[in-house]
């Protein structure tokens, strides 16, 4: 056994079997196809069948089993997906809640079986396994299909408007993005047969510098703008080819070390092998900024806002930019459309309710199994808001920084007086407070203890006296207590 994958699909090898059974060459026909000429001969004398039937499910039922894979990809496309351990345990969850804990033959302690994953995986082959990519929350929220068309609703204008379908050159986009914290050249390096790890030294420094680009939709760069930390003197392919020379770099001089004042001269070398035309012609022909084109947007990347609490079915977006090439079948229309929320019996507290039984994603049986993520509402928490797609070098939105520039001064300068009256307030209060003392009285009384004479007599009294600056009062320095 070679451990080979197989490089061929089930309708190549039928095809190459037909074609062995009208006469042609056994051994021709393998070279031709890249099929072992044993196994063409096998399956000519029919010793095997190209498909075999999946296993029969004997843990969930059909219906547990449609619902389950439906909730993976709601998951999926909200940004939250499954992996293949809590499959394990949702499958398990749903036996406990059908009541089939004494009939499984399902160890509930350790889930399914790694079998039984490789057959449900076979009866669903629209299942995939891959390494999810990082999504920071603001571009979840801020991609949304929503956003998009209305990018392009106020593209299209501009587009329209000043006839850009002729001047590429006119059309230019700028992104920036940050070199530094380990960054690792792609290409693979040779070492002896065996060996579970290969170490390269690190010829970057480990600080942040960011890189501006500016680029046009004909193909045309300027020159990127680079900013270092405190100082101010196409992305994935710039990064691979820096990081790529970097490395290189080492295999010459190994105590060479790139830091700020080498990153702009290697940077120099290698931007243009990065920042070509067909690059940067192609960045934007896949968004479709040029030729205009809303179908271009890869809307398996756009990922579907979790809704809210108190989300209803009729919420969820129904334009096709919103409908992923992943998305479910559409459940049956027998399926509840309520969900109703019964007290847990220790704590009385109810559930939220489960919004994917109201959207026909789960059956109402599994609404206490198959759940999403909490929602829960801070109110002192303040996240940006993103804003809608405008137009910043048009007058109105020049007028709005301008109004709102002029709004925060008077906000500032308000609450500057604010503060102002406020503490003369209070000084006004602190002076009013203290009591003259009477009239009918000849000398000068502490303005705390009313009194002229100090009490006590001999060691015990009191015969020093402090006078305030600001009201000119008299007081006992003890009863002030101040030290001077």
């Amino acid at each position: 056994m070679s451990g080979k994958k197989k490089q061929y699909s089930k309708e190549t090898l039928k095809e190459a079997v037909e074609e062995v059974k009208a006469g042609a060459s056994l051994r021709e026909t393998a070279k031709k196809y890249g099929i072992p000429h044993t196994t063409l001969q096998d399956y000519k004398k029919k010793k095997y069948i190209y498909a075999h039937n999946p296993h029969p499910n004997s843990a969930l039922s059909p219906e547990e089993e449609e619902a389950l894979v439906s909730f993976i990809f709601w998951m999926a496309d909200h940004g939250f997906p499954v992996t293949r351990s809590l499959v394990k345990v949702l499958a398990t969850g749903i036996i406990k809640e059908g009541g089939r804990t004494e009939t499984t033959t399902v160890n509930l302690e350790k889930g399914p079986s790694d079998v039984w994953w490789s057959r449900f995986k076979a009866r669903h082959p629209e299942l995939a396994s891959q390494t999810a990519d990082s999504l920071d929350r603001a571009r979840v929220h801020g991609a949304t299909p929503e956003a998009i068309e209305a990018f392009f609703k106020l593209y299209e204008a501009l587009y329209v408007k000043h006839s850009l379908e002729d001047k590429p050159h006119l059309i230019f986009n700028c992104d920036e993005t940050g070199f530094g914290d380990k960054p690792r050249s792609r290409e693979k390096v040779l070492c002896q047969t065996g060996r579970k790890h290969i170490y390269q030294q690190q010829q970057t420094t480990r600080e942040h510098i960011t890189v501006h680009c500016c680029v046009n939709a004909a193909g045309d760069s300027i020159p990127p703008l680079i900013i270092y930390p405190c100082c101010l003197p196409i992305f994935n392919p710039l990064k691979t080819a820096f990081s790529t020379m970097a490395s290189r770099m080492g295999l010459v001089r190994g105590d060479v070390v790139v830091g700020k004042q080498q990153f702009s001269a290697l940077l120099k070398h290698v931007y243009p092998t990065a920042a070509t035309a067909e690059n940067i012609k192609a960045g934007f022909r896949k968004a479709g900024i040029f030729p205009l084109s809303r179908a271009a947007v890869d809307t398996t990347q756009v990922v579907r806002v979790l809704p809210s609490a108190d989300a209803t079915p009729s919420s969820t977006p129904t334009t096709a930019l919103a409908t992923p090439a992943s998305a479910p079948a559409t459940p049956s229309a027998s399926a509840p459309t309520t969900h109703s929320a019964t007290p847990c019996p220790t704590c009385n507290r109810v559930a939220p309710k489960n919004y994917l039984v109201a959207a026909g994603v789960i059956p109402e049986s599994l609404a206490n199994v198959l759940m999403t993520p909490a929602l829960e509402r801070k109110e002192k928490v303040r996240r940006r808001i993103p804003l809608p797609a405008r137009v910043i070098t048009s007058d109105e939105y020049f007028d709005l920084l301008e109004e709102n520039k002029r709004k925060r001064k008077e906000e500032m300068a308000k609450k500057k007086e604010e503060k102002r009256q406020a503490q003369e307030a209070k000084r006004q209060k602190r002076l009013t407070n203290v009591t003259p003392p009477p009239a009918e009285d000849d000398g000068e009384h502490c303005a705390l203890c009313r009194r002229v004479v100090p009490p006590g007599s001999g060691n015990d009294a009191i015969d020093e006296w402090v006078q305030c600056d600001l009201c000119h009062l008299w007081f006992h320095l003890e009863c002030a207590e101040v030290e001077e």
